[in-house]
């Protein structure tokens, strides 16, 4: 069963005619908004994908997890390893057809489905994981919502989305198409901290220094790293990206910068302001968000 698509999609503030086009790209052509595994073995996979994945490893062990948005399944597959049982679900169904092809283990479970209207009762899950989505949505309070009904009295939620302060300053309108709203780390803390008891925020950002300084000088390299940027930033330069083959993509990657490890970068509470990415470690209050609690004494 698919679940409608609503208005809280990449396209959902484009004109019609972007709409149609952006529903095209996302259902039919990888343009680089979902990672596409190139294996089956987690560990070669992009090490900026699954260092997210990594992270929550230890809050999933013994768990019932949902992974909302996980594209094709890698991150979802992996955390069954450890958890009780991993639902993935993603609004693309050539995605989750691939985690269900590739991914799925006897305690796990892949469904088409949107992130704003969980097909889920309330209180099932311990722990939800969310990379890289709320970026995409236009409801991102009916997004965290949902997340909070899902989830049971002890519930973690763990997301990231990309530093405004980096990936579009001073920009009402993000510089990526396919994202309806950026934040500033203290806008994301104040989102969540409408909706859930404990919220800590993160920053995760490169640490290798031969990749910091291959992307900081001048020179070919320096070249190729922006106009992929500016290309990503506008439809047409979408499309030409879906037409150049995965591979080749990696061939030039792996001759443009330094190959990374998980262990090359780093997630901590330091400086999180210059941190390319934020990280959200939240805990579900007992009371319903936006209730009352009164107390007698």
């Amino acid at each position: 069963m698919k679940y409608r698509v609503g208005q809280d999609m990449p396209y959902a503030k484009a004109s019609r005619n972007k709409k149609k086009m952006f529903r095209f790209i996302d259902s039919f052509l990888d343009v680089g908004e979902r990672y596409v595994p190139t294996s089956t073995v987690f560990e070669k996979l992009d090490a900026a994908s699954i260092v997210n994945y990594m992270f929550s490893h230890e809050f999933a062990v013994g768990k019932v997890v949902l992974d909302t948005g996980c594209g094709y399944g890698y991150g979802c597959g992996y955390l069954a390893q450890v958890a009780t049982y991993a639902v993935g679900i993603d609004i693309n169904s050539r995605a989750v057809k691939f985690g269900k092809r590739n991914f799925a283990k006897s305690n796990t479970d892949f469904v088409v489905a949107d992130a704003t209207h969980l097909p889920f009762r309330d209180d099932c899950f311990t722990v939800v994981v969310s990379f890289e989505v709320i970026e995409h949505l236009s409801n991102n309070e009916k997004f965290l919502s949902e997340t909070w009904r899902t989830l049971n009295g002890n519930g973690v939620m763990i997301t990231s989305s990309p530093n405004k302060r980096i990936s579009s300053p001073n920009r009402e309108i993000p510089i990526n198409p396919y994202h309806v709203k950026e934040f500033y780390p203290h806008e994301l803390r104040e989102l969540f901290e409408k909706n859930f008891d404990s919220v800590r925020v993160l920053g995760k950002r490169i640490i290798n220094k031969d990749y910091l300084q291959a992307t900081s000088k001048d020179g070919w390299k320096r070249i190729i790293v922006k106009m992929t940027t500016k290309m990503q930033s506008n439809i047409l330069g979408m499309l030409i990206i879906a037409a150049i083959p995965i591979r080749m993509r990696l061939w030039v990657n792996k001759r443009t910068l330094p190959s990374l490890k998980p262990s090359d970068f780093e997630i901590s509470n330091q400086n999180v302001d210059e941190a390319d990415t934020i990280f959200v470690v939240a805990e579900k209050p007992k009371a319903k968000p936006g209730s009352i609690i009164a107390t007698v004494t």
